[in-house]
């Protein structure tokens, strides 16, 4: 799973995200769209993964990345989960996406 890799909206490769930039969708290259995984999303903050369903869209992922972690400046990790039809479940690979920290804009920016 090396060959993972992670795009913004506009296309640009994904090697950081900024603190507070909301509404954030990633595009995932080098993972296999069938069966569909689950994105599993935490950071050192957050007690527990927050899920996300992908939407697949010509060989590539399509996965939101939640708000919530985006409320701080520390580094969020993305799991690649997949459950087999045996009922058994597998990391198949990750991706780690440092958050760089700026103000709270004067705005609730969650709320817009």
């Amino acid at each position: 799973m090396s060959d993972i890799l992670c795009y913004d909206a506009l296309g640009s490769r994904v090697t950081q995200l900024y603190q507070w930039d909301v509404n954030q969708r990633l595009t995932i290259h080098g993972v296999e769209t069938s069966p569909l995984p689950t994105f599993q999303f935490s950071n050192r903050v957050c007690g527990t993964t927050i899920s996300k369903t992908p939407i697949a869209n010509n060989g590539k992922l399509i996965v939101d990345v939640p708000n919530e972690l985006l409320q701080s400046a520390e580094p969020i990790l993305m799991y690649i989960y997949r459950k087999r039809s045996t009922g058994a479940g597998t990391t198949i690979g990750s991706f780690f996406i440092p958050v760089h920290p700026r103000a709270k804009p004067d705005t609730n920016v969650f709320n817009e």
